[in-house]
């Protein structure tokens, strides 16, 4: 009998997890004015139609975001606000808005607006851009289905450097030397050893710890 409670909470929860799907968040104005409500996480993936009742599909962020406050509701795309967050199953998610270029042969297409997920922010901050590529593939009976592949774009910037996109391994020889031109201290970077893309994070946090721990020790000699 405890048992069976304990499964009917849980299907009453996930239920009311899918039904409501607008969850505290904010949005940041192009004038630094901030704005707090409430963000639409759509229960489905907006590509493929798939339910998500306990993760989230950030596809659609990448384009653009639902939001509403006391002002109303608002659909807004990269060329509208600066930034949005929202809070959700104990995440915070940030997108910040960019305008990225891209190799095409279509003059209009070169330059897109793009919220970029924020990864890390700090002295030098990683973003990340998401690509879905969709080709055919023949199922069983002779019948064709759809399949998606989703792939990342690795963006890098600091204040003073501005933004550099990491292309694939081939492209991008050496991570380092593209931290070294957004200004990471030589020091440091002597101390580490190769960069991965899957290590980056925790490398720019290190960073700032020890960017940190540098001045502290520069203020006491003084």
């Amino acid at each position: 009998m405890k048992y069976m409670l304990l499964v009917i909470l849980s299907i009453v929860s996930i239920y009311s997890n899918a039904n409501n799907r607008w969850y505290k968040g904010y949005v940041i104005s192009h004038n630094n004015v901030l704005i707090e409500g409430l963000v639409y996480v759509p229960i489905h993936s907006q590509t493929t139609g798939a339910y998500n009742i306990e993760s989230v599909d950030l596809e659609g962020f990448y384009s653009m975001v639902l939001f509403k406050c006391k002002d109303g509701k608002f659909d807004y795309t990269p060329d509208k606000i600066k930034e949005f967050g929202f809070y959700y199953l104990g995440v915070d998610y940030k997108f910040e808005s960019n305008l990225l270029n891209y190799k095409s042969v279509i003059r209009s297409e070169r330059r897109k607006g793009r919220f970029l997920n924020v990864v890390y922010r700090g002295s030098i901050s990683m973003f990340r851009d998401s690509r879905m590529l969709s080709h055919e593939t023949v199922g069983v009976g002779g019948g064709r289905n759809v399949e998606y592949l989703y792939y990342y774009d690795y963006y890098l910037s600091s204040n003073d450097k501005g933004m550099m996109r990491l292309f694939s391994s081939k492209e991008t020889k050496d991570i380092k030397q593209v931290l070294k031109l957004l200004g990471m201290d030589q020091q440091f970077l002597s101390e580490i050893g190769s960069v991965k893309v899957r290590d980056l994070k925790d490398i720019l946090i290190q960073y700032d710890i020890w960017l940190e721990q540098h001045k502290n020790r520069n203020e006491l000699s003084v």
